[in-house]
């Protein structure tokens, strides 16, 4: 991945840096082999062995690239997060200095790279990504709402790192947080610190500039990683900061903490539809009345209702699949619609999941304890990014 990314990047001064723990031998080796193909390679081994919190592992990445600037006289002006296992694009970082010039945190898409359509859950990761950064995020960004860190391809200028560290105490991310990305975004903006969010795209191939990287591909593991998620943003969000913001920030605090009410009744939804789908093929079969429709039709109230409810979920799977197509092609947004019910049902496990980590900490007064994702790393072939987008938006220019 070091030689990869360092091969592609389009950017001439910047430095990577490792964030390592002390009992990871390997990881340490293999950083030492690294820094003999580039002197823009670092590494700083935390005290602490791990699997820590991601937060604890980038506060002490901090804390070492602090202690060597003040031995070098070397200042940086830009900080960019990443995952080991993300293949960051070629004008990640020109397009990051491009937006930090007017602003003080910016946040790149997300995507999940493109997998053949059979590898189902890895495609829920894809439709849900492709719809959310490039829509929800964009509008979200248009209309004032605070922007979430993704926890990856996220840029904050050297301001921001130090007025968090002074609040925190030289942390700049809260050590027991499970989603450290979340908390950021949302103290980034209650200090008054401007965020963007970008949706440009290459000047050469024309597609997103966005980090890219394999998602859990099988139904434990996303469950496994989407209950730290809803306990992170959800519950400990909650938790911590309340419903305490301005008015027009309540909104975006409805729409990040709903899963935890819509997520739970969709199983009991999707059973319902199933059973009047069933009964209906039923009737039709053996040529009796509906019951079901008979009864919907003596309450016109519920049958508006229905009628409204569905052409709500025909918008979404429109949405959704029209970004899907955007991002990954056609036949990947083909089967987006047959992909939600499988969302619905990892989402549901998730947040019941999540309720009972949360409550069972609170009631055995007991840490919540960080669950590690296991990450694939794609090889050469395999980083590709997706195919590129038909309509072309190219940043200004730049000189890095």
């Amino acid at each position: 991945m070091l030689q990869r990314n360092l091969q592609n990047i389009r950017y001439r001064n910047y430095d990577i840096w490792l964030g390592l723990y002390p009992n990871d031998k390997p990881s340490i080796l293999a950083a030492t082999r690294a820094s003999l193909l580039s002197e823009k390679i670092h590494w700083v081994v935390g005290s602490q062995p791990g699997p820590t919190t991601k937060a604890d592992n980038v506060n002490q990445l901090i804390r070492g690239i602090l202690s060597r600037e003040k031995r070098t006289g070397i200042r940086y002006d830009l900080f960019l997060f990443h995952d080991a296992e993300d293949v960051i694009h070629p004008y990640e970082l020109h397009e990051a200095a491009r937006l930090l010039q007017q602003n003080h945190m910016v946040q790149l898409p997300v995507l999940p790279l493109a997998r053949p359509a059979s590898d189902v859950t890895h495609g829920v990761y894809a439709d849900e990504f492709a719809e959310f950064h490039c829509k929800d995020l964009r509008v979200r960004s248009a209309f004032g709402g605070f922007i979430p860190s993704a926890g990856v391809a996220t840029a904050l200028r050297r301001e921001v790192i130090e007025r968090l560290r002074i609040l925190r105490g030289e942390d700049v991310f809260n050590p027991r947080s499970l989603t450290e990305d979340y908390f950021l975004g949302l103290e980034v903006q209650r200090l008054g610190f401007r965020q963007a969010f970008s949706y440009a795209r290459s000047p050469e191939s024309r597609e997103l500039i966005a980090s890219r990287s394999y998602f859990p591909d099988t139904f434990k593991a996303a469950v496994r990683q989407r209950t730290r998620w809803i306990t992170g943003n959800n519950l400990q969000a909650w938790e911590r900061f309340g419903w305490r913001a301005a008015p027009g920030q309540l909104y975006w605090f409805w729409r990040d903490r709903k899963g935890l009410l819509n997520q739970l009744p969709n199983l009991l939804a999707a059973s319902l539809f199933l059973f009047g789908l069933l009964r209906w093929l039923s009737a039709c079969f053996y040529g009796t009345p509906w019951a079901v429709g008979a009864a919907i039709s003596q309450r016109p109230w519920l049958e508006t209702l229905l009628w409204a409810n569905a052409g709500l979920v025909l918008w979404r799977l429109t949405l959704r699949t029209g970004f899907g197509w955007t991002i990954y092609g056609w036949r990947h947004a083909a089967f987006a619609p047959l992909r939600m019910p499988w969302a619905n049902v990892i989402n549901f496990c998730a947040s019941y999941m999540a309720l009972r980590v949360f409550f069972g900490a609170k009631f055995g007064k007991k840490p919540l304890l960080w669950a590690k994702t296991a990450h694939s790393f794609p090889d050469a072939a395999e980083a590709k990014t997706s195919r590129p987008a038909r309509e072309a938006h190219y940043p200004k220019a730049y000189s890095p």
